[in-house]
């Protein structure tokens, strides 16, 4: 399916890390369209999370260790829930975008 305003434009929906947790929420997802999981290292995440202080599960000490952790309880979640995966780490968001054109 295709998620549209009504005048047959395609939408991009981002979700939160947390989102896809919940299988209600997995169901949602896939009803709207494809899933994309766009996978990135644990360190990618850390350089890119480092100093937003909006994240509660990554503040105290080491998130590094936090980031990691729940990763490996999310991986699998995540992997059910998507349709394609789509790694990102050093790449541009023009990267990025061919390759997801490529999957649809």
């Amino acid at each position: 399916g295709e998620v549209s305003d009504g005048e047959g434009l395609r939408k991009v929906i981002s979700v939160g890390g947390g989102l896809p947790i919940k299988e209600e929420n997995r169901h949602l997802l896939k009803k709207l369209g494809t899933v994309f999981y766009l996978k990135a290292t644990e360190e990618t995440i850390y350089n890119r999370l480092k100093t937003d202080t909006t994240r509660p599960l990554l503040q105290g000490e080491n998130p590094k260790q936090k980031i990691k952790n729940l990763m490996e309880l999310r991986e699998e979640i995540y992997c059910q829930a998507s349709d394609f995966i789509v790694k990102v780490d050093k790449k541009e968001i023009e990267e990025i975008v061919v390759e997801i054109k490529k999957c649809l």
